[in-house]
């Protein structure tokens, strides 16, 4: 049933309005040391019933939490809006974006084990 439910949300966000570009962003957010911070950069996107293509975040010391958020496929304007929510939280220190390139199964190198 787990598996079922979580096939069902994949399958909602892979028809998402937002998936008509091929552009790729990431979100970097610098944020505290806080049980909370994840939850909170995490949020803007289940309010908006999206799931980034990937999460990656990582103690950078006793204090500080480093957080990057892949999004594809989003129009510039909605990740400009994303960033500007999540830097309204308390222990976001500091959140930005940039372009970054999609890897497609057609410009992924060759691996020589076809």
């Amino acid at each position: 049933m787990f598996w079922e439910a979580l096939g069902e949300v994949n399958h909602m966000a892979a028809n998402s309005v937002y998936l008509h570009t091929t552009e790729r962003f990431r979100l970097r957010v610098a944020a505290d040391a806080d049980p909370g911070a994840l939850s909170v950069v995490l949020e803007r996107f289940r309010n908006l019933n999206l799931i980034p293509q990937r999460v990656f975040a990582k103690c950078t010391g006793a204090e500080s939490l480093l957080i990057h958020v892949d999004l594809d496929g989003m129009p510039e304007h909605l990740v400009e809006l994303i960033t500007a929510k999540i830097r309204q939280a308390p222990c976001i220190l500091n959140a930005s974006w940039r372009r970054v390139s999609a890897r497609t199964p057609r410009n992924r190198p060759a691996t020589g084990r076809e």
